[in-house]
């Protein structure tokens, strides 16, 4: 996001300001893999994809918490990227020029990954093994750099959309994942 913003010298601290402790860094899981999407369908299957797999991973992880409220945020977490995925099914006819998506839509990726990915670009095995043992803060900064990369993925995609509707929709879900950014930092603040 910085370097599309014109900042010349952009370097990424791995698993951000938290993650340092003096010259030791923690960090968050690596991101191994991310499957390049070319054509609006395959932009539109990759963001279904990633947004589904985030859906699995938030409900997973909010029903193993302990704190009430922290469980309530992940839950509703869950259930927004369940309407995300409905606003991209609507989006594909205008997009792609076929009356309807596949189902499901990743059938339009020529190599699909093998498991279920993250916003992140992470497995959701291995998002889930990382946060065993994990306090709330740990799991709750994972998921502000998730919704941080789908919110760069998604104003990419306003770019690379030459229709307005088009346009109009992935900044509708990019302002979505900045307001999960938003009540996920109120939440971190918070704990």
């Amino acid at each position: 996001m910085l370097t599309r913003a014109g900042f010349a010298e952009v370097y990424s601290l791995e698993g951000g300001i938290h993650a340092w402790n003096g010259l030791i860094n923690e960090g968050l899981p690596d991101t191994k893999w991310f499957l390049i999407a070319e054509t609006p369908a395959q932009l539109l299957a990759l963001a279904w994809l990633l947004e589904e797999g985030t859906r699995r991973f938030y409900a997973e992880i909010g029903a193993g918490m302990e704190n009430p409220q922290t469980q309530g945020i992940f839950s509703r977490l869950a259930q927004a990227e369940v309407n995300h995925k409905e606003m991209l099914i609507a989006l594909w006819p205008e997009l792609t020029g076929s009356p309807e998506a596949p189902a499901p839509p990743t059938d339009v990726l020529e190599n699909p990954p093998a498991e279920v990915i993250l916003e992140s670009g992470i497995s959701l095995q291995e998002g889930l093994r990382w946060c065993k043992g994990r306090s709330d803060v740990e799991i709750l900064e994972l998921a502000m750099s998730m919704e941080t990369a789908a919110y760069d993925r998604y104003l990419r995609m306003v770019d690379e959309t030459p229709m307005e509707n088009g346009r109009n929709m992935f900044l509708k879900l990019a302002e979505e994942e900045r307001n999960h950014l938003r009540r996920l930092g109120t939440e971190l603040d918070r704990l």
